[in-house]
């Protein structure tokens, strides 16, 4: 009996002592203590040594150009009109930007907005839905014997395997450091953020107290120290206080783009640098800069995405709006071209400029939105502002840099070292709008395979379809595209190299369309409803059909028309309710959101 008790006492405290070693390791206090206690050998030199910025210049081969672009006219470039820009962003300059010391005369810091320290979680107000969580943060600086180390502002950041690698910004120079996340679990967020020294009190730690009186608030060298072998500094650039630096990346090698601010002139250049992946140092330096042939002016380009290993774009703020270039590397040298201009831009100014391979997206990043777009628009003779999505991230951060990788796109945010991430869901159209009217339909055109959308990854719900896009959309639902093409082409406005060519031809052959007259298809007029009407009766073989006489009586609008039959069929079968209930408007254009209402309506009909 005894020993049966002793045995039940000694379960009783096993679990008491489970249960307080639980609590301890989940208490912000216990956590804090185990990185106090954390008795890593630190050798007080190196740590100083690994945070001290390179001052010998690297062995780098130097390519010095003048004058790289002299056709650049600000005043004759075609204007990208962005109507669809985040006005409020740009009403008044920095006094919207989170720099609290740009319009704050006593000097204050941004403070984080309540919302981002409760949940991390960073969700967009317009465009595509994107839904940010924090991922990382980045131990940047520490103290001893009431020195401070470590780096300034995070500035821009490529993603690149298990590495990120960071741009900070410093007063006079700037530094690349490499972060390896491999197996640094301690950078993640992880249990030991959740503890008031680094989740409740990290806006304390790692941001500026009081820039202007440059005061710290940070961790004592011994914890930080354990950080030091997870990242490597590297070169330290010369920059005179420049702001406009950025890293980037061919989805290879690592580049960094700088110039420096303020009155330049032809023996101030802009630098584009080819870093080596392990030292950080440059390896190639090419020098060049860029002047107005009309003024003589010289401009600097403060932002650049590679989109291959000899091209790459770049932008610049100017004249109320973003200016936009190409770039070539070839035998030693770099030459811009002048794109466009972007008018009423977001933000207020552009932090960052980077490119998504697998989406063949550039993201402009300002303040706290980014805008993405094919590149292709940048090329548009006429640009369309349709082309452009927005997203406004709720949370008055800055947004420095963008990065992607395997599926995930990476946000970092300035003065926190914070990097947060979001999953992109391409099951949808980066424009999908949940709130508009075809939403439902368009998804099914999306998971139907029906539409791919544009090549930038949107739908363009409110864009007029024309007679070549309604031929492959067609095709498509009908599931012709494997049916031999049996008919000679007698249109002589479409030709194989036309994208819609073979699935006009299946069209004809089905005597689905005739052509706007006997040689002519005219694929890039738009539709217009009554024509949708013909081409669905059509294609659906032509079904016997008398329209009742209250149907007849449906519309007023129809009598002159030469499809009424086919229009009423629409009707009859619940594919088109008319544009009111006494219209069909047939004369009115399609839209792609119409349509897909159309299609989806169709879809349901057919298969009752």
């Amino acid at each position: 009996m005894l020993k049966e008790q002793k045995l039940k006492i000694k379960k009783v405290v096993i679990v008491l002592i489970t249960l307080i070693l639980i609590f301890l390791n989940l208490s912000p206090k216990n956590a804090y203590s185990q990185l106090k206690n954390d008795n890593l050998p630190v050798n007080w030199e190196q740590v100083k040594q690994v945070l001290s910025p390179q001052t010998s210049k690297p062995n780098i081969k130097i390519y010095s150009q003048e004058n790289v672009l002299t056709s650049f006219d600000a005043q004759k470039a075609k204007l990208f009109d962005n109507k669809n820009a985040l006005a409020k962003y740009t009403a008044s300059g920095y006094s919207v930007t989170p720099f609290g010391y740009f319009s704050n005369p006593e000097g204050k810091i941004y403070e984080p907005g309540a919302d981002e320290l409760s949940s991390n979680k960073y969700n967009s107000e317009k465009g595509y839905p994107y839904n940010f969580a924090t991922d990382t943060f980045l131990p940047d600086r520490f103290i001893d014997n009431d020195e401070n180390y470590g780096f300034k502002v995070a500035q821009s950041m490529v993603v690149l395997g298990d590495y990120f690698y960071i741009l900070y910004l410093g007063y006079g120079y700037n530094n690349g450091v490499r972060y390896y996340t491999g197996n640094a679990t301690i950078l993640k967020v992880s249990k030991y953020f959740k503890n008031d020294i680094f989740y409740d009190g990290w806006n304390r730690i790692s941001r500026f107290a009081d820039r202007f009186a440059n005061t710290w608030d940070l961790l004592p060298f011994a914890e930080y120290a354990k950080y030091t072998k997870y990242f490597t500094v590297g070169y330290s650039f010369d920059l005179k206080g420049a702001h406009g630096e950025a890293l980037t990346t061919d989805g290879k090698n690592l580049w960094l783009l700088g110039a420096p601010q303020g009155n330049l002139d032809k023996s101030t250049y802009t630098h584009l640098s080819k870093i080596n992946l392990e030292s950080l140092t440059p390896e190639v330096q090419y020098k060049f800069n860029v002047q107005n042939a009309s003024s003589g002016k010289y401009y600097y380009l403060n932002t650049a995405a590679f989109v291959s290993e000899t091209k790459f774009y770049a932008a610049t703020r100017y004249n109320g709006g973003y200016s936009f270039f190409e770039g070539n590397i070839n035998n030693n040298k770099v030459s811009i071209k002048h794109l466009t201009d972007f008018k009423n831009p977001i933000g207020y100014w552009n932090q960052s400029l980077d490119y998504d391979f697998s989406r063949n997206l550039l993201y402009l990043t300002a303040d706290s939105n980014f805008m993405t777009f094919s590149p292709n628009v940048l090329y548009n003779s006429n640009p369309d502002w349709r082309s452009v999505q927005y997203s406004q991230i709720t949370g008055n951060r800055e947004f420095e840099g963008v990065s992607f990788q395997n599926g995930s796109i990476y946000l970092i945010l300035g003065y926190m070292a914070e990097i947060v991430i979001s999953q992109i869901d391409t099951s949808l159209f980066w424009d999908y709008d949940v709130s508009h009217y075809a939403a439902n339909d368009i998804l099914w055109m999306k998971q139907k395979g029906y539409s791919t959308g544009y090549e930038d990854g949107t739908y363009r719900a409110d864009l007029e379809v024309n007679r070549g896009q309604m031929a492959l959309f067609f095709e498509k639902i009908f599931q012709w595209q494997n049916d031999p093409i049996t008919v000679t082409n007698p249109f002589v406005d479409i030709s194989p190299s036309d994208t819609c060519y073979k699935a006009v031809l299946r069209m004809f052959q089905r005597s689905i369309t005739t052509g706007t007259d006997a040689t002519h298809f005219s694929p890039t007029r738009e539709i217009k409803r009554e024509q949708f009407a013909a081409f669905l009766y059509r294609a659906q073989g032509r079904p016997f059909f008398e329209p009742s006489q209250e149907l007849l009586g449906k519309f007023n609008d129809i009598s002159q028309s030469s499809f009424k039959k086919e229009i009423l069929w629409l009707v009859y079968n619940g594919i088109s309710t008319g544009t009111t209930d006494s219209t069909f408007s047939p004369q009115n254009t399609i839209k792609r959101g119409q349509m897909a209402t159309l299609f989806h309506r169709f879809d349901n009909f057919r298969y009752q």
